[in-house]
């Protein structure tokens, strides 16, 4: 495949009303290096996008919507691509109820080039977006890479789980060993998932029972981790 020019997808029916579709994503990874706006063909059925890639490498096409559902496909620009492939399960905490389902459409697994134990694990973080090699959409709990090159990577999920009316639970995890592949290797992978920590209070100033406290002061307090907190949420 030539590294500069367009991937497109031809339907059998025009599909304009994709683009406005919430679930609708069209995708290529690893990141090209440079991604056009996406373009409607004349009859309505193609969907395209003006593409620059790296020489010599497997990349994977992932299309989303409501109407079709998942389709992905890999391609290279090199004069081979990898037979190696990274499979395996998601499992969940002992503590989710058996019914949960993965939400369709919110629920993924990554592959991430490199083993940078620092990344962080933030869905909208160019670093990780960056870094992302290859994506699986997970509809219940096994995933599966095509044609990996061979290379080390870090095994990473974020999830979405359906847990009844109303009730949406966010999970992430990241393996904690890079993942070795191989030439023309299978790699069986699974990922534990734990529960999120709960937010609690580390320390407060001023500290409960201070006296003498001035009448103007900062009310500080600190957290285990980040508080996505609404201002109403916050009572004093």
């Amino acid at each position: 495949i030539p590294a500069a020019g367009a991937v497109e997808v031809t339907f059998n029916q025009p599909v304009n009303d994709l683009l406005f579709q919430p679930e609708f994503q069209f995708m290529v990874f690893p990141q090209p290096l440079s991604f056009g706006s996406l373009e409607i063909s004349a009859d309505g059925r193609s969907i395209s996008a003006e593409v620059d890639l790296e020489e010599d490498q497997v990349y994977q096409l992932v299309v989303i919507s409501r109407d079709t559902g998942l389709y992905s496909i890999q391609f290279s620009t090199g004069e081979e691509i990898s037979a190696s492939s990274v499979a395996g399960e998601i499992r969940l905490p002992a503590e989710v109820p058996g019914n949960a389902g993965f939400e369709p459409g919110q629920s993924y697994a990554v592959l991430l080039s490199g083993v940078d134990e620092d990344l962080a694990l933030d869905e909208e973080s160019e670093d990780l977006q960056e870094n992302i090699v290859a994506g699986a959409p997970l509809n219940g709990p096994r995933f599966q890479f095509e044609n990996v090159n061979p290379g080390t990577y870090r095994l990473a999920a974020f999830i979405t789980l359906n847990l009844g009316p109303g009730g949406l639970l966010d999970l992430q995890a990241i393996h904690p060993e890079p993942v070795v592949v191989g030439e023309d290797q299978q790699v069986k992978v699974d990922l534990q998932v734990s529960l999120p920590e709960p937010l609690q209070v580390v320390s407060l100033t001023p500290q409960s029972g201070t006296v003498g406290v001035a009448g103007e002061v900062d009310l500080v307090i600190q957290f285990n981790k980040t508080a996505l907190l609404d201002a109403e949420e916050v009572l004093i």
